[in-house]
């Protein structure tokens, strides 16, 4: 069976930090795959940007990473 890990976050914006992060965790858990979900409406952040500004710059943030979904 598949190994399958979810992230969620503000990632706003997403970054290097989040990127090595995500690596670490496939590698460290052997991971197949990994769902990146941004946060809708992070309560902790009430500025944060709208969601599909996020979400977007999420999908081109990690990319380069075959892994995520």
């Amino acid at each position: 069976s598949k190994r399958i890990g979810f992230l969620t976050g503000t990632f706003d914006p997403p970054h290097r930090g989040h990127e090595t992060m995500i690596r670490d965790v496939i590698r460290s858990l052997n991971l197949d795959a990994i769902v990146v979900v941004p946060n809708m409406d992070p309560d902790h952040k009430p500025e944060a940007s709208p969601f599909e500004a996020r979400a977007e710059l999420s999908r081109i943030a990690f990319a380069s990473i075959p892994q995520v979904l």
